[in-house]
Formats: C-alpha cells, sequence, structure tokens
C-alpha cells in the first residue's frame, strides 16, 4: 500500500550525489527505509510540498516515529494546498476513517472530485462509486459510467472489472454486451492476472456460446474454489456434449454448496453408467483436496455475476 501511495502516477527522479546522501531528497530516502533521514530532511525542507507529503506518510504510517494521524492529516492538507497530488488518496482516507476530524460527506465528496479531476485513476473510481451509491443522496449512473470510464481507460483495475460486469448484466446507462464486456476484463490482464478476471472472461463466453473459450477461462476460477464457476465451467462442457466432463463440474459445485447444479445432475443421471460415476468421484476425492486449499490459499468464495 505504501509503495501505491508513493509511487502513483508521477515517476520523478532525484539526484542523489553517490557518497553525500544529505543531498537526496526526503522521498528517495523514504523509498531506502532510511527514516530517520527522511524525517529530519524533510523537517529542514518543510516549506517544499514533497517534504510534507513525507512528513505526513511518515506519520500516517508510523515510520520511525509514533502513528499520529492528526499530524498526517495537517501535512497532507499542507501539500494538498500545494496541488501535491499524491497527497491526496491518503488524504481522502483520513477524510472516510473521520481521521481529520468530522469531516462532512460533502467534503469527502469534494476532495475525491477535486483529486479526480486531477485525472487521478483511484479517484475518478471513487467518484464513480459515489454517483452509483447516490453518497450524497441521489444515485446517477450515467455520471458514475463517466467517471469509471476515465478510470479504466487508465488502468485502474476496479474500474475496468466494473466495466466489464457492467456489460454483462446492463444496466441503466449501458446495455449488455458481451464483446465490449470481453474486451474490458481482457484488459484487465493487462495490469495483473488475476482469478476474477478468468472468470468474467470465461462467464461472458458462456454467455455469448463460445463454449471452449469458456471452458478455457472458467477452468481457473473453478480449480480456485469458485462454486459459480464450476457450475458454468460443468455447463459449458454439457453444451459440447461431453457428458463425463459436466458430471464431474456439476457434482463438485453441488458439493461446493451450488445449488443450481443438483437439476442438472438430475438429467445427466440417466446417461451415466455405474463405472463413469465410480470413475468421476475417485477423480473428485482427488481434487476437492486441492481445490480447498487453494479456496483458503486465495480467499476466493463466490466471484461477481
Amino acid at each position: 500500500m505504501l509503495k501505491k501511495i508513493i509511487f502513483w502516477g508521477i515517476f520523478c527522479t532525484f539526484a542523489v550525489s553517490c557518497g553525500h546522501e544529505s543531498k537526496g531528497s526526503p522521498l528517495t530516502y523514504l523509498n531506502r527505509k532510511k527514516y530517520k533521514i527522511a524525517f529530519n530532511l524533510a523537517k529542514s525542507q518543510s516549506g517544499k510540498a514533497e517534504s510534507k507529503y513525507v512528513l505526513g506518510l511518515i506519520y500516517y504510517y508510523g515510520l520511525g516515529r509514533k502513528k499520529d494521524y492528526k499530524k498526517a492529516c495537517l501535512y497532507f492538507e499542507s501539500a494538498r494546498r500545494e496541488k501535491y497530488l499524491n497527497a491526496y488518496l491518503p488524504l481522502l482516507r483520513l477524510y472516510k476513517k473521520k481521521q481529520c476530524g468530522n469531516k462532512t460527506k460533502d467534503e469527502i465528496f469534494a476532495l475525491c472530485k477535486e483529486a479526480a479531476e486531477f485525472g487521478i485513476p483511484e479517484a475518478e473510481y471513487k467518484m464513480g462509486q459515489f454517483y452509483e451509491t447516490g453518497f450524497l443522496g441521489e444515485r446517477d449512473i450515467s455520471k458514475a459510467l463517466k467517471w469509471y470510464e476515465k478510470s479504466a481507460n487508465k488502468g485502474f483495475l476496479g474500474a475496468q472489472l466494473w466495466m466489464g460486469n457492467a456489460y454483462v448484466s446492463g444496466n441503466e446507462a449501458l446495455k449488455k454486451d458481451y464483446e465490449k464486456a470481453i474486451f474490458w476484463y481482457k484488459r484487465t490482464m493487462r495490469n495483473k492476472e488475476n482469478v476474477v478476471s478468468y472468470w468474467g472472461l470465461g462467464y461472458s463466453y458462456f454467455l455469448s456460446k463460445n463454449y471452449n473459450m469458456a471452458i478455457k477461462y472458467l477452468a481457473k476460477p473453478a480449480y480456485y474454489g469458485s462454486s459459480q464457476a464450476q457450475f458454468f465451467l460443468g455447463m459449458a462442457y454439457f453444451s459440447q456434449g461431453r457428458k463425463r466432463d459436466a458430471y464431474k463440474w456439476l457434482l463438485i459445485a453441488k458439493k461446493s454448496g451450488f445449488s443450481a447444479a443438483t437439476m442438472m445432475l438430475n438429467s445427466l443421471e440417466p446417461v451415466m453408467t455405474k463405472k463413469d460415476k465410480l470413475k468421476i468421484n475417485k477423480t473428485i476425492e482427488k481434487l476437492l483436496p486441492e481445490i480447498a486449499e487453494n479456496k483458503v490459499k486465495f480467499k476466493l468464495c463466490n466471484l461477481p455475476r
């Protein structure tokens, strides 16, 4: 989290003379975990926006100093007045947690909007959430979409997933469009491959009846313990006429608590031989402990639909 805040979107280079650490910037020493030097240097340059930001981080995280949210807030506020962009997100977190005094919803919204208007992707995403949930009262999904799309186009994962989910299910501002859903889920892979993206792609391909691609992408979340992915993986196999594979994954989904799998299993029962069932159950006995371990390891329960 610290690296995320320090390095968000602004990559500055600082001249640091070899062997002369005192000539470095406070942020340089903070990144090197030389907190005492960073603190002393920042205090000696306390009129600079970067120094105020560094002092805010030191008190926010308790880096070589006792945590002090009140002081962190004062330093971040001061850096914000100088439009030092990195200060906005930690300050917003302090506002929301009521660690900068009892800030009103209007003040929280105004700070977030100011950050979003500077083009900070996470702030744009939060503006989308504010409008979607009606943070100040009335919901406005069109304005939410505008901010989510801005954030998504800058590569913010949460916004890209929201766009994918929105095109899968449709909402007041968007019609269902599985091709666009697939586009956005694929964009999430540019950040880092993640199970939720695999689920989104697999489910979108399933809905668009591209069962080969659905199987390819649903397999990963299914192995990681998502009962929904297990069910739709089984359904994708069923749609291809691969009844043994369908039976296996539908049975796993049922054992994982996905009740809709029961009806499909009942329809497959008459065409499955005793030998098939015995073989599949042995396979499942080996798979279930591995799936359970993955589910705990990745803290994955049911994924959003």
